[in-house]
């Protein structure tokens, strides 16, 4: 199971409750300004795909697709969508999504030993602020015993 939230109700919720369907792209530092530009807020009606510049990756189990090109794609199927209330139980504009993974493609080149290498695929991670993100490289892995 994965989950997202939305703040503002953006086209990937009204999509995704359309279609039910939608993949996880995990972004490389590579792709990082192509991802910037399918964030913007765009017409429904354009094409984020031709915008940014990335070809789409066929998907097995969804009707929709990945980013050729992603070292990871997790296809999903919404199990619920629920919108946030404050504790007074008014609803305030976050939304979130729920999820159920149908499949999964991987970057033959980030798996060693039968193990997806997350370092090899260089992702990147938003960092709390609206421009800010996190790469994850090997210097940065560290090991706990448990």
């Amino acid at each position: 199971m994965v989950m997202f939230s939305s703040v503002g109700y953006k086209d990937t919720v009204r999509n995704i409750e359309e279609s039910k369907d939608f993949a996880i792209s995990i972004v490389s530092h590579s792709q990082a300004d192509a991802m910037n530009i399918t964030s913007d807020a765009l017409p429904h009606e354009d094409d984020e795909f031709v915008l940014a510049g990335v070809d789409s990756h066929p998907s097995t189990q969804i009707s929709v697709p990945g980013v050729l090109g992603s070292p990871a794609i997790l296809e999903c199927r919404s199990v619920s969508i629920n919108r946030l209330q404050d504790l007074q139980g008014c609803p305030i504009d976050t939304w979130v999504v729920f999820a159920q993974i149908l499949a999964v493609s991987l970057d033959k080149n980030c798996i060693e030993e039968g193990l997806f290498r997350t370092e090899l695929a260089n992702p990147i991670s938003r960092a709390g602020y609206a421009d800010e993100y996190w790469e994850t490289t090997a210097s940065g892995k560290f090991l706990l015993s448990r």
